[in-house]
């Protein structure tokens, strides 16, 4: 059988055919590579024009002016002066304070015309307070003005203080008329917590109220025993005076351990150097029944109390305090000749 060969012809199209496919493959690679070339060119144009992109500057905070705030003149501190001894006068001292000084006015009524009366303001609080600290201008015609060289804070950090005016020069350790210094209260209803919140206002004002109290008293008892340490050390000073006109004489007192401003001491057989009734512990009244409820032990009177034959060179003068002072403790203690404090009583 014969195998019949394609004709010239047909070779010549599949040729042709088969370059016309190339071509176009050809011409599709091509433009697939010009077009992702393209597409990378623009997409790195794109990126860089991005990164150059200037951001926002942010804005400066708005800065408002300060508005400088008015300093209110501090509020006076009003004492209330109430009479001592039946004197009869009473009336008020007023602080102020101006360019860092403290103004103190004095005002009382019942005080006799030809009165020239000393003024301080103690340590300590009424009616038996301390030591004086700053002496006053007297009290004449029922008035005093001082300057004070101290600020109202400094003051009011030394509290307790009472100002106290005396009789006179000649009668200093009579008392006329006393009142405590005490700071003024806050009554702004921002700081307030009884107006900020009237449902637990009750509560809170009670509970501010009682450790204010507290406070006070603890002060009073600290006022009282600084008297007792100082008063007790200025007793021993005059029994040694009085001992160097008297050497080693007897102190007249009569009866058992007795109290020393009680009618069992008397001032006659010393020549009236020491003024035994104005010698008194601060919180006992002239029975000296008045007990020491903080001392030790409980209930141990506060009355100075001195040995039965103490003479002018050896004594021995027993007292109590209330709190804890440079002694130590609140407990009994006493002072023997050329002033030597020690605790407890030998009798």
């Amino acid at each position: 059988m014969m195998i019949e060969q394609p004709s010239q012809k047909g070779l010549t199209t599949n040729i042709a055919i088969i370059i016309v496919v190339a071509v176009a493959l050809v011409a599709g690679g091509i433009s697939y590579y010009a077009y992702t070339g393209q597409k990378q060119a623009q997409d790195e144009e794109q990126s860089a024009l991005t990164a150059n992109i200037a951001r926002p500057t942010p804005k400066k905070p708005t800065i408002l002016p300060v508005v400088p705030t008015t300093t209110l003149p501090a509020t006076p501190l009003v004492v209330a002066l109430s009479d001592q001894n039946s004197s009869g006068e009473s009336g008020s001292a007023t602080l102020n304070e101006i360019n860092g000084q403290v103004q103190v006015v004095v005002n009382v009524n019942g005080e006799s015309a030809t009165a020239n009366q000393p003024a301080h303001i103690h340590v300590g609080a009424c009616p038996n307070p301390g030591a004086p600290i700053y002496p006053l201008n007297p009290v004449v015609g029922g008035n005093s003005t001082t300057i004070i060289a101290v600020s109202m804070d400094a003051l009011l950090k030394q509290l307790p203080l009472a100002i106290n005016i005396h009789k006179s020069d000649t009668e200093i350790k009579t008392y006329m008329a006393c009142g405590d210094i005490v700071k003024s209260k806050d009554t702004s209803a921002e700081e307030d917590p009884a107006v900020a919140n009237p449902s637990t206002g009750n509560i809170i004002t009670g509970a501010l109220e009682n450790l204010a109290d507290k406070s006070l008293d603890e002060a009073r008892a600290k006022a009282r025993d600084a008297k007792r340490i100082s008063e007790l050390k200025q007793f021993s000073v005059e029994l040694s005076i009085a001992n160097s006109t008297k050497p080693n004489a007897t102190i007249p007192c009569v009866g058992m351990n007795p109290i020393i401003n009680s009618i069992n001491c008397s001032a006659i057989a010393l020549g009236n150097t020491i003024d035994w009734n104005q010698t008194k512990d601060p919180a006992v009244g002239n029975d000296g029944l008045v007990k020491c409820g903080n001392a030790t032990p409980t209930g141990t009177s506060c009355a100075y109390t001195i040995k039965s034959g103490s003479t002018m060179n050896k004594y021995e003068i027993c007292f109590a305090t209330e709190q804890t002072t440079n002694l130590g403790v609140a407990g009994v203690y006493n002072i023997k000749s050329g002033g030597i404090f020690s605790s407890g009583c030998s009798f």
